[in-house]
């Protein structure tokens, strides 16, 4: 269900124009769900209960996508396959 979440974000953002995709981030009552692409083929989902702080899940949650992608990369760049 990530991965479709992402494409269809991904998709919106083409047809509206709005730029490259960063997130997606989902609020219900019990807390909320983020979305980030990490790479290529990676997605990083994030669970955060009601009280999180927002800014910090958004701003943690991109670097850590960039650091997921950026493991994947080196081990896609030295594996034998």
């Amino acid at each position: 269900m990530s991965a479709a979440l992402l494409a269809m974000s991904r998709r919106m953002l083409t047809m509206t124009g709005q730029g490259a995709f960063e997130e997606t981030l989902i609020s219900g009552t019990a807390g909320f769900v983020a979305f980030y692409a990490a790479g290529p083929t990676i997605v990083l989902t994030v669970l955060a209960g009601p009280g999180a702080n927002v800014g910090l899940l958004r701003l943690e949650g991109r670097k850590t996508a960039a650091a997921v992608a950026a493991v994947a990369a080196r081990q896609h760049r030295t594996s034998p396959w």
